[in-house]
């Protein structure tokens, strides 16, 4: 793509490369706010140097995840590339068709997320919670929360979603892991989402031959009794589902206790009152929503969005972290506040991508805070916010490390 030239009215670009300059302390990239305010549309040079257009204003992030101009399939004509690097460069993926392939697919798996189907997981997910925070609980602080909590509970629980036996979780997540890099090697990747592909489809052979209650012997059955998804489709959205469900749940965990030990009196007014723990969910996902970049989508058409216009053929980058701390929406945006009125949410995306786990990862996040707190009441970080390792390399923004003592 090639960016507009200036006008009168539009001074130059400023140059804009992902991945972003970040907040060492785990905030949004400092460049947004800038970016919202000067150029809220502007060209960005991604890793590989193809560059798309950035949007950091709520209102075109929104346009650009909702409004059917743009496209987030694979195979969408255009004279800009989409991404298509391991498992989220798959085009046999539901998250990258378009309608109606993906309201097609999305219809297989919504009985798996809908919303009393998801209440029917709290009891498992409590157990799961309940057991690695008492695991915790005995061992000699200071203690790691990110290998001990954050990451083996949503392992734990998508999982056992999909009826994977616990002898091959350890792999599961070995090879559902780090597909948000933006240093890894293409061929890299590649090679590892074969590996991934291979065992999705040693455990839907296992589970052909006895099926199960879980979301990929449902999905198998439909594929074999009605017919209504490829092979292709079956492996692919199976696999995005299992790497989406884990990497942004584990990387909330780890943001979010960061935030509530760093805001005592919010997190005394939790522990006080369990009713706010849903609330105070949401504003975590606002403020440390645990990634800082979004799908690309491509312009159908010409679009205008604050006063830029969009070509036809062009990629487009959307981040719901630039959105979330839009001040015209949420105001004081960088103020932790659990009692805000989050009615804009836009964390788990807009339109017909809304993420379709949204409810299941809200159920992790609410009952494995409010489990840890009253188990562990005196949690404290054990080092200063200063000193926390943030992982590099990837749109996750997850510490690498989170020491707590009690």
């Amino acid at each position: 793509m090639t960016a507009a030239p200036a006008t009168p009215a539009q001074p130059a670009w400023p140059r804009v490369d992902y991945p972003f300059a970040r907040d060492p302390r785990g905030g949004p990239p400092p460049i947004f706010d800038d970016l919202r305010e000067r150029w809220p549309v502007c060209p960005m040079r991604m890793p590989d140097g193809e560059r798309v257009w950035l949007v950091t204003r709520y209102r075109d992030v929104a346009t650009v995840l909702s409004d059917n101009r743009f496209s987030r399939a694979l195979t969408c004509a255009g004279d800009a590339k989409v991404l298509r690097v391991g498992v989220f460069g798959d085009p046999a993926n539901m998250f990258n068709m378009d309608p109606p392939d993906h309201t097609r697919l999305r219809r297989i798996l919504a009985p798996v997320f809908a919303p009393g189907a998801v209440r029917g997981l709290r009891p498992f997910v409590a157990r799961a919670a309940g057991a690695l925070i008492e695991h915790l609980a005995q061992l000699t602080p200071p203690v790691d929360l990110m290998t001990q909590l954050a990451i083996p509970l949503p392992t734990s629980v998508n999982c056992d979603l999909f009826g994977i036996a616990e002898k091959d979780w350890a792999e599961a997540a070995m090879l559902a892991s780090g597909f948000n890099a933006t240093t890894t090697a293409a061929a890299d990747l590649r090679r590892q989402y074969r590996r991934l592909r291979a065992l999705l489809e040693r455990l839907v052979a296992e589970q052909r031959a006895r099926p199960g209650i879980g979301v990929l012997s449902m999905m198998i059955a439909a594929r074999d009794e009605e017919d209504r998804l490829s092979d292709d489709e079956l492996l692919a959205t199976a696999a995005v589902l299992l790497v989406g469900g884990t990497e942004t749940v584990s990387s909330v965990v780890g943001l979010g206790v960061q935030a509530l030990l760093s805001h005592p009196e919010q997190l005394a007014a939790c522990v006080a009152n369990p009713g706010l723990w849903k609330t105070a969910v949401e504003e975590i996902m606002r403020y440390r929503p645990g990634f800082d970049l979004s799908a690309l989508r491509v312009a159908r058409e010409p679009v205008e969005l604050s006063g830029t216009v969009i070509p036809r053929g062009a990629s487009v980058c959307a981040p719901v972290l630039a959105a979330a701390y839009d001040p015209s929406v949420f105001p004081d945006p960088h103020r932790f506040d659990i009692h805000r009125d989050n009615a804009s949410p836009i964390h788990f995306g807009h339109g017909p991508h809304y993420c379709i786990g949204a409810g299941l990862s809200r159920l992790e996040l609410e009952v494995t805070f409010s489990t840890l707190f009253e188990r562990l009441p005196g949690l404290r970080l054990a080092t200063t916010p200063e000193q926390i390792p943030f992982q590099r390399g990837s749109a996750h923004m997850r510490p690498t490390r989170l020491m707590v003592a009690w």
